[in-house]
C-alpha cells in the first residue's frame, strides 16, 4: 500500500461523504418530538439553575446531562433565551458523528488496507441514529464513542512503531472513557478491548502488547476519574458514596431486577431475528462432523465455507427485507432502524469460531462484536424500554459483520481459480452492503420519533426550544397553545417560583426557564408516591402551581384527567382548578389568586 494510493483512497472516501452530508443537513430540522429530545437538555438546565445531581434530580443519565451544561450555558448567554436549542444540538450531533465516522473509517482502513469495507462501515456509523433521534442523547453519544474506541484499537493488530501505537491506543482509551462517562453501564464493554490487546495482537517481540496496553488503560480511566472528582467537589464525598449506584441504574429499574431481566433480554434478542438459528445450526453441524467419529466417505467440513458464503448474505438480506415490510402497527419506522442492526444475528460469532486461529477475526470479534452485545445488555438493564430499543446498540456488531465478510469473501475468493466466482462474490457482497446502507439512510431520512414521516411535515415552529423545527400543522398548533399557557404562567408568577409539570412535557421547563419542583423532568404522575415523599421531605419545593397537559397535548398524555385530591396532597393546601383548552392548572389558595385574572374565559372549579 503506497502513500499515493492511501491519499487517493482517502480522497475517494471523503467524496462519498459529501452527498450524504447534503442529505442529512437538509433533513436536520424535520421532525418534532415532545419528550425524548428535550430530556437531557432539561436535566442539564436544572443543574445550571442550582439543582445538584442525584440529590435534587432522580432522572436517568445524569452524568451525560452534566456534560451538556457548559454548551447549554454558552448558548443561553449568546442568544439570551433557549429558543432553537433543539435544532442547535441536532447540528452539533451531525458534526460530532461525522468526525467520529471519519476517524472510524481511517482506523478501519489502517486495519484492513481495503477501502470498500472501511468506507461502508464509516458511512453506516454516521448514518445510524438510535430510534431515528439524531441528537445528543446519552445513548447516541455513548454508542458513537464506544464504536470509535473499538475501531481505534483494531489497527494495533498491525505492526507499527511505538509512537504510532500511542496514536491509536490513547485515543481509543479516551473515547472508551468518554463513553463510560456518558453511559456508565457501558463499562461492561471495556474489558473486551483488554482481551483483544492481550491475546489478539500477534508477535510478542518488542513488547507490542504492553506498549498498546499502557496508553489505552491510561486513556480509559482519565475521563471517569475527572468526572468523579468534579462530582465529589459538587455534592461531597458522602453524596457520591450514597448515590454512586444511580450512575449504573435508576429507581425504576434497580440493580435487584437485573437477574430477572436477563431472560427477557435473550428472548427479545432471539425473537427479533427470524434467521437467528441458521448460523448456530451451521456451527453445530460443523462441530458434529469435525469432532465426532462418524464414519463417512467424504469430508463435509470442506463444504462449510461455501455453505456459509451462500447462506449468510441470503439470511441477512431476508432479515432486512422482513424488517422493512413489517407494518407500522407491529413495528414503527423509528424502531425499524434499531431492528436493522439485528440482521447481524450470530454470524460474527460463527465466523470467529470457524476462523479462530486467524488473529484478524479475533480482533474484530473482541473490538466490535462483543462490545456491541455488552452495550445492548447494558441498555436493556438501564432503560428497560419496549420494542427492544437496545437493538440500536448493535451497530458495532454490524460493522464487525461487514469487515468479516470482506475478509472472508476476498480471502477465499482470491484463491478460487474461476474468475467468475470471484466476481460473483464481490458483486454479491457489494450489493448487500449498498442495500444495507440505502435501507438505513432511507429510515434515517424518512422516520421521525414522535412525529409523522418527513414528506408530511410542512409547518415551521417559530419560537420556544423547538424553534426552527418542521412538523405537521396539527402539532404546531398544539405546541403554540402550550407555549401560550407557559407565557401566562411566567407573566403572573414570581421569577424564583418553581414549576411542576405533571405528565410528559420536559420542554416546558426549557421554555418557562423555571426550576423544577419535581426530581423528575421526563415524566411524573400526579398520584406518584415518590413525588409526594420527595416534596414532603423538601418542603421548600412545595409548588404553588401545577400544570397538567390535557389529553392530546404532548406525547404520552393521552389519559390525562384532573385529580383535586392528589393536588391538595402534593401542595399541602386547598386547591383551585382552572381548566383551559390544553391544560389543567392547580393553584394553591393562599390569599389573592395569581392566575385567575390571566385566564379570561376559562372554566374554574374547586
Amino acid at each position: 500500500m503506497t502513500g499515493r494510493n492511501t491519499k487517493r483512497n482517502m480522497l475517494i472516501g471523503l467524496l462519498a461523504f459529501l452527498p450524504v452530508w447534503l442529505l442529512l443537513y437538509w433533513r436536520l430540522p424535520y421532525g418534532f418530538g415532545w419528550n425524548d429530545e428535550a430530556v437531557p437538555l432539561t436535566t442539564a438546565w436544572r443543574f445550571l439553575q442550582g439543582d445538584r445531581p442525584f440529590l435534587d434530580s432522580w432522572d436517568p443519565h445524569q452524568s451525560f446531562a452534566v456534560l451538556l451544561m457548559e454548551p447549554l450555558r454558552l448558548y443561553r448567554e449568546a442568544v439570551g433565551s433557549l429558543d432553537g436549542v433543539l435544532l442547535l444540538f441536532r447540528g452539533l450531533h451531525l458534526v460530532f458523528s461525522l468526525l467520529l465516522a471519519l476517524w472510524c473509517g481511517y482506523c478501519l482502513y489502517a486495519f484492513s488496507h481495503n477501502l470498500a469495507p472501511a468506507l461502508f462501515s464509516a458511512l453506516l456509523i454516521w448514518i445510524m441514529a438510535p430510534s431515528a433521534l439524531g441528537t445528543m442523547t446519552a445513548q447516541s453519544t455513548a454508542l458513537l464513542l464506544m464504536t470509535a474506541a473499538g475501531c481505534s484499537v483494531l489497527p494495533l493488530y498491525r505492526p507499527m512503531p511505538g509512537r504510532r501505537t500511542v496514536t491509536f491506543a490513547l485515543p481509543g482509551g479516551l473515547l472508551g472513557g468518554g463513553a463510560v462517562v456518558c453511559y456508565p453501564l457501558f463499562l461492561l464493554a471495556v474489558p473486551c478491548f483488554f482481551v483483544m490487546i492481550g491475546f489478539c495482537i500477534p508477535h510478542r517481540k518488542n513488547r507490542r502488547r504492553l506498549k498498546a496496553l499502557i496508553p489505552f488503560a491510561a486513556g480509559v480511566v482519565l475521563f471517569p476519574v475527572l468526572f468523579l472528582v468534579r462530582l465529589t467537589g459538587w455534592i461531597g464525598l458522602p453524596g457520591v458514596t450514597e448515590n454512586l449506584c444511580w450512575l449504573f441504574t435508576t429507581r425504576s429499574t434497580p440493580v435487584s431486577g437485573w437477574g430477572q431481566a436477563v431472560f427477557p433480554f435473550v428472548q427479545n434478542y432471539v425473537k427479533a431475528d427470524p434467521f437467528h438459528l441458521m448460523p448456530l445450526s451451521l456451527f453445530l453441524l460443523w462441530a458434529l462432523f469435525r469432532y465426532l467419529p462418524i464414519p463417512l466417505q467424504f469430508r463435509p467440513v470442506k463444504w462449510f465455507n461455501r455453505i456459509i458464503k451462500i447462506t449468510l448474505p441470503v439470511c441477512v438480506f431476508t432479515s432486512l427485507v422482513i424488517t422493512l415490510i413489517t407494518g407500522d402497527g407491529d413495528l414503527t419506522d423509528p424502531m425499524k432502524l434499531n431492528r436493522m442492526m439485528l440482521c447481524v444475528g450470530f454470524w460474527p460469532l460463527l465466523l470467529f469460531l470457524r476462523h479462530r486461529r486467524q488473529k484478524q477475526f479475533g480482533a474484530l470479534f473482541w473490538c466490535l462484536y462483543m462490545p456491541a452485545q455488552c452495550m445492548a445488555l447494558a441498555c436493556w438493564w438501564y432503560d428497560r424500554e419496549g420494542s427492544f430499543s437496545a437493538a440500536a446498540m448493535l451497530l458495532p456488531a454490524m460493522v464487525c459483520l461487514v469487515m468479516m465478510c470482506w475478509r472472508l469473501y476476498m480471502m477465499h475468493g482470491k484463491k478460487d481459480r474461476k474468475l467468475t466466482a470471484r466476481r460473483t462474490y464481490r458483486f454479491g457482497l457489494t450489493g448487500l452492503s449498498v442495500c444495507l446502507l440505502l435501507a438505513v439512510l432511507g429510515g434515517r431520512v424518512l422516520a421521525n420519533l414522535g412525529d409523522e414521516a418527513t414528506p408530511l411535515l410542512h409547518t415551521t415552529l417559530t419560537r420556544g426550544p423547538a424553534a426552527g423545527l418542521i412538523t405537521t400543522p396539527e402539532q404546531a398548533d398544539d405546541y403554540g397553545e402550550v407555549l401560550d399557557e407557559l407565557d401566562r404562567y411566567r407573566q403572573e408568577t414570581e421569577e424564583e417560583e418553581s414549576l411542576l409539570l405533571v405528565g410528559k412535557l420536559p420542554l416546558g421547563y426549557l421554555y418557562a426557564e423555571k426550576r423544577p419542583s419535581s426530581p423528575y423532568v421526563r415524566s411524573v404522575a400526579l398520584n406518584s408516591t415518590s413525588l409526594s415523599m420527595y416534596l414532603w421531605d423538601h418542603r421548600e419545593r412545595l409548588p404553588q402551581h401545577i400544570l397538567q397537559p390535557r389529553s392530546g397535548y404532548g406525547r404520552g398524555n393521552e389519559n390525562s384527567e384532573p385529580d383535586l385530591q392528589q393536588a391538595r396532597w402534593l401542595m399541602d393546601a386547598d386547591v383551585q382548578l382552572i381548566t383551559t383548552r390544553c391544560a389543567y392548572w392547580y393553584e394553591a389558595k393562599q390569599g389573592d389568586s395569581l392566575l385567575t385574572g390571566s385566564f379570561t374565559g376559562a372554566g374554574a372549579g374547586g
